[in-house]
């Protein structure tokens, strides 16, 4: 888990972790989850958010892991140059 959260920190572009907990304030009996848990079928994350998609709904919600990486670069908005503050004023002059 603590990998798990550190990549997905660490990744470039957004992540989504869902993390499973118990409750042991309020449903301290239910603890049977953790032996049904699972990693995911594909060891190595899939490219194709298509497919990704597929697992996730193929799924029994109880599989942990990553399934899907984005190999795109982030998106970054083109800095515009800086402007002196006199320019900006005489635009906004009334």
């Amino acid at each position: 888990m603590t990998r798990l959260l550190v990549e997905a920190i660490e990744y470039p572009g957004f992540a989504f972790v869902q993390v499973l907990s118990g409750c042991v304030t309020y449903r301290p009996d239910q603890r049977g989850w953790k032996e049904v848990v699972h990693p995911f079928i594909n060891d190595v994350p899939t490219e194709d958010r298509i497919k990704a998609a597929q697992i996730i709904q193929a799924d029994d919600g109880k599989a942990t892991g990553v399934i899907y990486a984005s190999p795109y670069p982030v998106w970054q908005p083109e800095n515009k140059k800086e402007t002196e503050l006199g320019l900006l004023e005489e635009e906004f002059s009334l």
